[in-house]
């Protein structure tokens, strides 16, 4: 654009000021990921981009409140004040120890194990009735998977 605008009439020698578009303003994606909920939140402001939805997800690698995953590469290229996407981990998926006391011993192994607990075995006077006695940790219990969970057999 223009001062005074074009078409108009003007004095010769009469100073007109223009005015140059720097184009769209083009934004860097940051990297997110490995960072805090808020971290992420503030690298996009700063970055002249908007949060995007955020999602949550289990992670076995990824401690609780850090970012997994975005759904825009880092280095992408955005308009100022698009949106970015990205996985926040809820931790390591957790469980609760099944009551298994008072069943016989391949029952409870089959349901410790349906629920993805590793199982030892103790057993008192060689475990002669193949009954279950007691777990540790105790039913209720909220364990990640894979966690062991000893079952002691009488």
């Amino acid at each position: 654009r223009s001062d005074p605008e074009g078409g108009s009439s003007v004095h010769k020698r009469t100073q007109v000021q223009l005015y140059v578009s720097k184009g769209v303003d083009m934004k860097t994606v940051p990297e997110l990921t490995g960072k805090s909920q808020d971290e992420a939140q503030r690298s996009l402001t700063e970055a002249g981009l908007a949060v995007g939805a955020v999602t949550d997800a289990y992670s076995e690698d990824v401690p609780q409140g850090q970012v997994i995953s975005q759904q825009t590469n880092e280095g992408t290229i955005l308009h100022r004040g698009d949106t970015v996407a990205y996985t926040v981990s809820k931790g390591p998926e957790k469980v609760a120890v099944p009551n298994v006391v008072g069943r016989q011993r391949q029952d409870a192994r089959a349901a410790l194990e349906a629920a993805g607990f590793t199982v030892q075995e103790e057993a008192i006077l060689g475990g002669f009735f193949g009954t279950v006695r007691q777990t540790d940790p105790a039913a209720g219990t909220m364990l990640k998977k894979g966690s062991v969970v000893t079952i002691t057999i009488v």
